[in-house]
């Protein structure tokens, strides 16, 4: 038998999801277990509506890091720039495979 988990702790799990934060991220601020998480977002019917895409991600010009990229400026350089609440390593995956399809 499922745990029934508040109102509250639902929106705050969504809103979470809904900043492009990590199951476990979220898990850990809200002090549950992913499980908890992922049952809420299923439940909710809300999973799919959740962009896959955080907030950091959306808001940068990708347009403007490719075409520095192009004029020679590294990717750890410019994820300092647009990026810095980032790691490098999640700015490049977001390069690599995402920036296209955030147009």
């Amino acid at each position: 038998m499922a745990n029934k988990v508040s109102d509250e702790m639902e929106k705050q799990v969504l809103e979470l999801q809904h900043q492009g934060k990590t199951i476990r991220k979220i898990a850990n601020a809200l002090k549950v277990s992913r499980n908890t998480v992922r049952r809420i977002s299923r439940e909710s019917g809300k999973e799919k509506e959740v962009k896959k895409v955080p907030l950091w991600a959306r808001s940068i010009d990708w347009e403007k890091v490719k075409k520095e990229e192009g004029r020679g400026a590294t990717l750890k350089i410019l994820r300092t720039e647009f990026a810095p609440e980032t790691s490098y390593h999640t700015f490049w995956q977001f390069y690599n495979k995402g920036w296209p399809l955030l147009f």
